[in-house]
């Protein structure tokens, strides 16, 4: 299946405070996403792009404001991974991403990155062999993958598409290895990156369906004839028009088995340690060691409380 899996936007008007940063932010998320943020879990620390601040959010939202340019104003630009899109709670539709592109208009905002990806049940080793072979036909000028110790692409590894800094840049790799499924897991993802002008362009074409052409028109494999008689004129491979035109959705592990290899995996590893602390020191440096590493909440949301009052001080005084 098609989806959305990655979103950058600016905003035009430049902002200093952070006040005026979560008021802009408040203004152009998406609807679903916005009743799921705490706005008081968020990490201010220095900025990067030419931007001086930015806040960090506990979901994984990024935001970046108070940036400078001599030729534009750089305002402020919001960063939408992947996990915030497709998590339980925030259910990413057409609809809502219809309600999110009038925001970002009537806010003077604009999208600058856009990720749509699509996601298979056909194997990897599909798209390597025939890419090996040569059967393939790309716009890309530059194609490149991940090289093993003999000069070749690996089993398992990344078929790069373009340039990373160009405005159209795809991947063809293995997912469930990235995920660290099981073995037993057949799910090979196809993305594009499409930036600044051809954001519009992509969205627009996943909306009205023709995300399977545009997708058909980056890179393409064609059925299988001698090397020399390849041409754009070539023939598309079956299989590959399937998995364009009809992809399935993919059976992924549940968060309920994720979380189990997690606890796993501390009990494995972490467990251990404790227990020798407990036998050397006792239960109550093992509690102390325990209220120490995690901060106490109430006292947190205060401190994030007096900073907000701060701020707004501060902004009253410089206004008034």
């Amino acid at each position: 299946m098609y989806i959305v899996d990655w979103l950058e936007y600016t905003v035009k008007q430049n902002c200093i405070m952070k006040l005026q940063a979560m008021e802009f932010l408040a203004d152009t998320l998406p609807d679903n996403i916005l009743l799921d943020m705490n706005f008081r879990e968020v990490v201010e620390s220095k900025g990067m792009y030419r931007y001086k601040k930015r806040l960090q959010f506990s979901n994984g939202l990024l935001v970046l404001f108070d940036g400078w340019n001599q030729d534009y104003e750089m305002g402020m630009h919001v960063c939408i991974p992947s996990s915030l899109l497709h998590n339980t709670y925030t259910k990413f539709t057409d609809e809502v991403l219809v309600n999110f592109l009038g925001k970002l208009s009537s806010n003077k905002a604009n999208l600058t990155r856009v990720d749509i990806a699509l996601d298979t049940n056909k194997d990897y080793s599909y798209f390597l062999d025939n890419i090996r072979a040569g059967r393939f036909i790309t716009k890309f000028r530059k194609f490149k993958g991940d090289i093993d110790l003999f000069g070749k692409f690996q089993d398992r590894g990344t078929i790069y598409l373009g340039s990373r800094g160009g405005k159209i840049f795809g991947r063809i790799y293995d997912k469930a290895k990235e995920q660290r499924l099981n073995d037993s897991t057949v799910w090979t993802r196809i993305e594009y990156e499409y930036k600044e002008d051809y954001c519009e362009q992509a969205i627009q074409a996943y909306l009205d369906g023709t995300i399977k052409e545009l997708f058909l028109g980056h890179f393409r494999i064609i059925k299988e004839c001698e090397k020399a008689n390849i041409s754009r004129d070539s023939e598309v491979d079956e299989e590959y028009m399937k998995v364009l035109m009809h992809p399935e959705e993919i059976k992924r592990i549940s968060s309920k088995n994720k979380e189990d290899k997690y606890l796993q995996w501390i009990e494995h590893n972490v467990m251990p340690g404790i227990k020798s602390l407990q036998i050397v020191y006792g239960k109550e440096f093992v509690k102390y060691l325990i209220n120490k590493a995690i901060p106490n909440e109430n006292r947190l949301h205060k401190e994030i409380n007096k900073i907000q009052y701060e701020q707004n001080r501060q902004l009253f005084q410089q206004t008034g």
